[in-house]
């Protein structure tokens, strides 16, 4: 009984940790990044990003380009639970930085700010909230353990999708 019962927490600790493998906190700010293995290279990339009505103020430099997505709306249709009321009816603002090496590239989102369209005229007193605000507990160092089980996996589907551009391969070495 003992095993099954270790079994268990540890087939939820595992769980817990997939839904998050692409967040870290770095300095008590969240960063998602994640590495595609694609023949694309920045010229192509850039071209992508700005015939997409996604992102906005897009730079580069040698090796990287540098943007903002713009009220990106959270991708959770294709789940069979649903995110926090929270999460369904805001949008994100984020700035991004895609590197660049032979046969990839490396997505970092930072500055996440969780945005409520709805509230344009902010006639209820709301303001664009970083995401860190609702998802990481003691002193910015740990994620909560409601991000980690409701919100993260809408986030890092939504994210993940954004910067897949064609038939991109997951890829963890960089």
């Amino acid at each position: 009984m003992k095993k099954i019962t270790s079994l268990l927490f540890f087939l939820l600790f595992i769980s817990s940790f997939a839904q998050i493998s692409n967040f870290s906190i770095d300095n008590g700010q969240i960063h998602w990044q994640k590495i595609y293995e694609s023949k694309l290279n920045k010229t192509d990339l850039l071209h992508f990003l700005k015939s997409s009505n996604k992102f906005s103020d897009l730079s580069e430099s040698e090796n990287s380009i540098y943007g903002i997505t713009k009220n990106l709306k959270v991708d959770f249709k294709k789940f069979s639970n649903y995110p926090s009321i929270f999460v369904q009816h805001t949008t994100i603002i984020s700035k991004f930085i895609i590197d660049f090496k032979e046969n990839k590239y490396r997505v970092t989102v930072k500055d996440i700010i969780i945005h409520d369209p709805t509230n344009e005229d902010n006639r209820l007193n709301l303001r664009d909230v970083n995401l860190e605000r609702y998802c990481l507990k003691n002193n910015n160092t740990e994620f909560n353990s409601r991000f980690i089980s409701t919100n993260a996996k809408f986030y890092d589907v939504t994210f993940f999708n954004l910067f897949n551009f064609g038939k991109e391969k997951n890829s963890q070495d960089w």
